[in-house]
């Protein structure tokens, strides 16, 4: 089962954002209208929450489009996780459909905070023993065993903290975004090393080992018309 998940893991790290996918929200397009509307899109991690006793958006990720102009497109994040986010270190990817990506951005990260929350935190407790083969002979036929203890992980309430990562990433345009572009994307890779929410395993970056974080924000951009959220987005300033 870990085996799988790692493998999963280390999958969903690795994809690459090429073709259009639906996108979180709808506007119009900056460059054909000469204005941006409300765009914030909120990725919900209702999982992390809810294994850790955290109130409903605690975990949630945010990001906006801030600019967009022939030279440059530009981001404001807002980053949440168990263990504080370097956004320094972030591989970060700007695309859009039938364009090559860029992940030549330019960032201007805030310093980590934290809120801490009456929540569930994680003891290893004893559970029982096993009985375990200890030696085997040249042929493989166990020659010795041993008995050891069994442990198991229990969550039980204590403070959790939540860190945000707050910050604003510029991509050079090139004409990846044009007049005529009906969508791009914004990938945000973070592979850890240890830490909180490695360790733990409830956090975005996995449990097992060395994980990461992915998360994927897209805008669709129309030409005509107003602006239609879909349900997966929120609009409005970051909070």
């Amino acid at each position: 089962m870990k085996t799988r998940m790692l493998l999963w893991t280390i999958l969903s790290c690795a994809l690459v954002s090429g073709c259009a996918h639906e996108s979180d929200i709808e506007i119009r397009n900056p460059l054909a209208v000469h204005a941006i509307d409300a765009n914030q899109i909120v990725k919900p991690h209702d999982y992390a929450e809810n294994a850790r006793g955290l109130p409903p958006g605690s975990m949630a990720d945010q990001a906006q489009l801030v600019s967009m102009a022939p030279a440059q497109v530009c981001f404001g994040v807002s980053l949440h996780e168990l263990d504080p986010i370097d956004l320094r270190s972030v591989e970060a990817e700007l695309s859009a459909p039938k364009v090559d990506a860029t992940d030549d951005a330019k960032v201007w990260a805030e310093q980590p905070t934290f809120k801490q929350y009456d929540g569930l935190v994680p003891e290893q407790r004893e559970t029982g023993t096993e009985t375990v083969c200890s030696s085997r002979d040249s042929d493989g036929v166990c020659q010795g065993w041993q008995t050891r203890p069994t442990y198991a992980t229990v969550y039980v309430h204590g403070p959790v903290k939540v860190y945000e990562t707050r910050g604003r990433l510029c991509f050079p345009n090139h004409g990846l975004a044009t007049p005529a572009t009906e969508q791009v994307s914004l990938k945000l890779v973070m592979r850890r090393e240890g830490g909180a929410a490695v360790r733990v395993g409830y956090g975005l970056y996995g449990g097992f080992g060395g994980g990461c974080k992915k998360v994927v924000f897209r805008w669709g951009l129309s030409t005509a018309g107003g602006a239609t959220q879909t349900a997966s987005a929120s609009s409005g300033p970051s909070s």
